[in-house]
């Protein structure tokens, strides 16, 4: 939920045009008569917003929208002029944004807010304003942007046009994946009976809206197989509905239960019921598409139980905490089904609590059956992921004990009902959290752990950005020699990419996993752990000649008539020290599959025990391709730059293979795609949240470099989780800057080194990644050709906001003469005989970001740098300065990162250099309906918004179209 998340008030509505009504100020010179009326209009006028539908005016904002109702509000312009492009100047002409008088006191400090009435996503004059900035964009992209914006989305709809496959997962004896083929909007899930049996659709989600805006955004099923929870959201809301299937028949159950928002489902044992966790309702219940265009704040989440059968209404609260209602939840049932894990956090930080509660006695009704409440950890100061357990023997995923790059240990819990559970510091002192599984000596970062064959523990690094997959027992142990180095086997994978995900199960010894790359779209593969036992079995079998094939695939593809690849290649523990892992096979054909008889072993370092003899055959399953596009043609490099402090960070460039080779030396100078010579550049960045930006695979990124010449590079900045903790923590709160630090040094390196010129740089980044993209133009606009932010967090002083209180929201804006001083006096005598109330006016789960950036209200440090920084508060006015051509992008149901931060930045831009004659250069902001903060956008409109924001950077950066 971190911003990949603010309380005050619009002022009044403005006039006919958009703007405040004007009148001269010699009009308000009156007899006492008048000022009487206007006393007694303001009573009726504030009575009137106080039973409004959104009660959620502070006073300063009401006595804002009061001066304007009476023409003494900021003339500084309309909010509903419309914008055009002038062909013959190259200028566009921008609408005119009202600004109010709003001040708000920070720590002493008087904080200007001109642009709160753009906070109200309802008020019809935001809604005018949204129209018009979204006429003036559609001018300047119609007049500039047209011919390349058709041949970039001709191209992508060609291209696009090739099936996508998830990874395979199985539950009971069936196996699930999802598929999107060609051009559909939304992926659709399938299932399979059996590896050998035809698959068929469980859930095709394009049915439910013609304009594909509905999406499925996550399953749960059953231990057994047979039943399916499946949640649904609208419009890019993260608002969804659960809905129950029998997998067997296809038919949808009765069972429905709305209004979910970051929400885990955890199935009982017997299928028969499972947990969730959900928000309130929203104030907007019963709007078209339920909500995701309010901004009010997400809080006082609670556990509940549902029984199949049975109406939401019926379902029972199983936890809550009306003290803290910012705490979010997360339910899971442990994998023997005797125990129920509760985890909450009320930030974005790897931390959490862990509470559990004995199952055995649940009757599946009553939650007073269920065992007490069991806080095995009570604060915020480690992460604790559930892995697997045997009996009592619980195993977690851990940053405990300082392991920032996080290990894997074990914790032996009391059974239920002794005594240790009724003391609990006694019970916090008794377990002990033993290690497992080390924190990695070469520095890589723990991404995951999944039990699987009952005995081991396959375990995904992170080392230099780069994923690899090992195995080690699940008990841990040491490969016997001087160190005692955990024993374990890497399970190789095709190439320096990315595991985009695994799907192992303890009951099985097979497992699969999804693969990717720049240049790779996905590659997906189906492992096996064998034992010697197992193999003299199977060899004794093919000498009676009743062997069959070795490990059969799965067969997805058959809903397009196309068989899959059945090659196998074997990962064995030897016992040579030194031993190599083998390369991912890759297709010597150019079809979607790999040869269905090519076998390798590769002989593995030598580790102790079981692991000494395992084999790890593995099968492709799907491999995308794209017709048209050539893999080989790209090639990737990663290089390491300093930023301004010295630090080292790591930055992929992906271009033309020519130009790579000619780059390195291998390869002459020039030629189509050039060598190291200066190209436009797509420089893209994140850094926050401990989200780690891995190689992935974008078409529209590889159409840049293809036809416009271009090159990609990705910045692993700090912020980021690409080295742990520590790589985290140097990028948040105070620490702020050198995350902006990072990614300017990236662009200078890129000149410095001869790859490119500030002109040729476009940089791209959403969400906090947006947050960055206006950071860094604000504090270095000559570094840049063009820039792209998208759903981005750009007011830093009140984007955690809970509530406005009353008349405490803020304080007012200067009078700016003696008539206005009059009219101040009444309102503030007559606000005094209106009942103080607090707003519900919130901003949805944006109080979870303080953990990265800090919180301007409570405490005055932060404060003091998130104003230092604020892309909002810091448009850069010097003499002399223009931006870069700057493309701003949301969506109205983006309930995540709410579009107010979009609004309020472009309209500071436009107002601080709107009219500047140096700015030739477009400040453009692309308003999306129907759209969210990203998760379940259909791919109509994804190849919209692309060949949108790809034109947009052609153009700024003097990138040409090659065909």
């Amino acid at each position: 939920m971190a911003p990949h998340l603010l309380s005050s008030s619009s002022l009044a509505k403005r006039g006919g045009a958009g703007g405040p009504h004007s009148a001269s100020k010699d009009a308000f010179i009156v007899a006492t008569g008048v000022l009487g009326t206007a006393f007694l209009a303001s009573h009726v006028y504030f009575f009137l917003r106080s039973r409004s539908k959104r009660d959620i005016k502070s006073s300063s904002s009401a006595l804002c929208a009061f001066l304007r109702m009476l023409g003494l509000g900021n003339q500084s312009g309309g909010g509903g002029g419309g914008g055009f492009y002038d062909p013959a100047t190259g200028k566009l002409r921008y609408p005119t944004t009202t600004r109010g008088p709003v001040v708000d006191t920070l720590h002493g400090v008087a904080v200007p807010d001109p642009y709160r009435w753009l906070e109200d996503p309802d008020s019809k004059d935001v809604q005018r304003w949204v129209g018009a900035q979204n006429k003036a964009t559609d001018a300047y992209f119609k007049a500039c942007l047209q011919d390349d914006k058709l041949k970039f989305q001709t191209r992508m709809n060609e291209l696009f046009h090739y099936d996508k496959f998830s990874c395979v997962w199985q539950k009971g004896s069936r196996y699930f994946f999802y598929k999107k083929t060609g051009l559909q909007n939304q992926s659709v899930l399938y299932t399979q009976d059996s590896l050998t049996s035809p698959p068929r659709v469980l859930i095709d989600p394009n049915t439910l809206r013609e304009d594909g805006t509905a999406a499925l955004s996550s399953v749960y099923v059953t231990e057994d197989g047979n039943t399916l929870a499946y949640l649904i959201s609208l419009s890019g809301s993260d608002w969804q509905t659960i809905y129950v299937m029998d997998i067997s028949t296809g038919e949808l159950l009765k069972d429905e239960v709305h209004w979910c928002k970051f929400t885990s489902v955890a199935w009982l044992k017997d299928g028969k019921s499972f947990f969730y966790n959900k928000y309130p309702p929203p104030s907007s219940n019963g709007k078209e598409d339920g909500a995701g265009t309010e901004t009010e704040s997400a809080a006082s989440q609670k556990v509940y139980h549902h029984r199949l059968g049975t109406d939401e209404k019926e379902d029972s609260v199983f936890w809550e905490d009306a003290e803290h209602p910012k705490w979010m939840y997360g339910v899971e049932v442990s994998d023997d089904g005797q125990t129920l894990l509760l985890t909450s956090s009320d930030n974005c930080d790897p931390v959490n609590r862990l509470y559990y509660f004995d199952l055995t006695h649940f009757d599946g009704k009553d939650m007073g059956t269920i065992g007490k409440c069991v806080k095995l950890v009570d604060d915020l100061k480690c992460k604790y992921d559930y892995i697997t357990n045997e009996g009592r023997t619980f195993y977690f995923r851990t940053n405990r004990g300082g392991a920032g790059n996080y290990k894997v240990v074990k914790a032996i819990l009391p059974p239920p009902g002794n005594k240790l559970e009724e003391d609990l510091e006694a019970l916090q002192k008794e377990v002990r959290f033993v290690d497992v599984v080390p924190e990695d000596g070469k520095g890589g970062v723990l991404n995951g752990a999944q039990p699987v064959a009952g005995k081991f523990l396959l375990l995904s690094y992170l080392r230099d950005v780069v994923d690899e997959l090992e195995l080690c027992l699940l008990e841990g142990g040491n490969d016997g020699e001087k160190g005692g180095k955990l024993a374990r086997v890497k399970v190789p994978l095709p190439g320096k990419g990315t595991l985009d995900s695994l799907c192992a199960r303890k009951e099985t010894d097979e497992f699969f996993y999804k693969y990717s790359s720049f240049n790779d779209p996905g590659t997906v593969y189906r492992a096996e752990i064998r034992l010697p036992a197992a193999d003299a079995a199977a060899a004794a079998a093919a000498a009676a000649g009743t062997a069959e094939e070795s490990t059969p695939p799965v067969s997805p593809d058959k809903t397009t008539g196309a068989g899959p690849g059945a090659g196998t290649e074997k990962v064995k523990g030897g016992k040579k020290r030194g031993g190599k892992g083998g390369k991912g096979g890759k297709s010597n054909s150019k079809t979607a599959m790999s040869s269905s008889n090519s076998k390798t072993t590769t002989r593995m370092p030598v580790a102790v025990g079981l692991l000494s003899q395992v084999e790890i055959p593995r099968t492709l399953l799907f491999r995308a391709v794209i017709p048209g596009l050539n893999p080989e043609e790209y090639a990737t490099e990663q290089v390491f730059y300093p930023s301004k402090d010295g630090t080292k960070v790591p930055m992929f460039l992906v271009r033309r293979a020519a130009a790579a080779a000619a780059a390195a030396g291998d390869g002459e100078e020039g030629g189509e795609g050039g060598g190291k010579k200066e190209r436009p550049t797509f420089l893209y960045g994140y850094g926050g949240f401990n989200i780690s930006i891995r190689p992935s695979f974008s078409l529209s990124r590889l159409l840049f470099i293809r036809h416009y010449g271009g090159m990609v590079a990705i910045a692993n900045i700090r912020g980021g989780g690409e080295y742990g903790e520590k790589w985290h923590n140097a990028g948040t709160k105070e620490r702020k800057q050198n995350v902006f630090d990072d990614f300017i040094g990236a662009a200078e390196f890129l000149v410095k080194e001869g790859l490119s010129t500030p002109r040729q740089i476009a940089i791209n980044g959403g969400s906090n990644g947006g947050l960055l993209v206006a950071a860094c133009i604000n504090q270095r606009p000559d570094l840049f050709g063009a820039a792209v932010a998208q759903v981005g967090v750009l007011d830093m002083l009140r984007f955690h906001k809970v509530r406005g209180k009353g008349r405490k929201g803020g304080s007012r804006g200067k009078p700016r003469s003696l008539c206005t001083l009059f009219f101040t006096y009444f309102t503030i005598v007559s606000l005094l005989f209106l009942p103080l109330r607090f707003s519900p006016y919130k901003f949805t789960i944006g109080y979870a970001w303080c953990s990265d950036y800090g919180n301007a209200d409570e405490d005055k440090g932060e404060f003091q740098y998130l104003l230092e920084y604020s892309p909002v508060h810091n448009v850069n006015t010097k003499e002399g300065v223009t931006y870069p051509a700057t493309l701003i992008t949301t969506g109205d149901h983006d309930d995540r990162v709410v579009p107010l931060h979009s609004y309020k930045y472009i309209a500071a831009l436009q107002h601080a250099h709107g009219e500047n004659l140096a700015q030739t250069r477009p400040l453009v902001i692309r308003i999306d309906t129907k759209a969210g903060h990203g998760a379940g956008k259909p791919t109509s409109k994804v190849i919209e918004e692309q060949s949108d924001v790809m034109a947009f950077i052609a153009k700024n950066t003097g990138a040409i179209w090659r065909d």
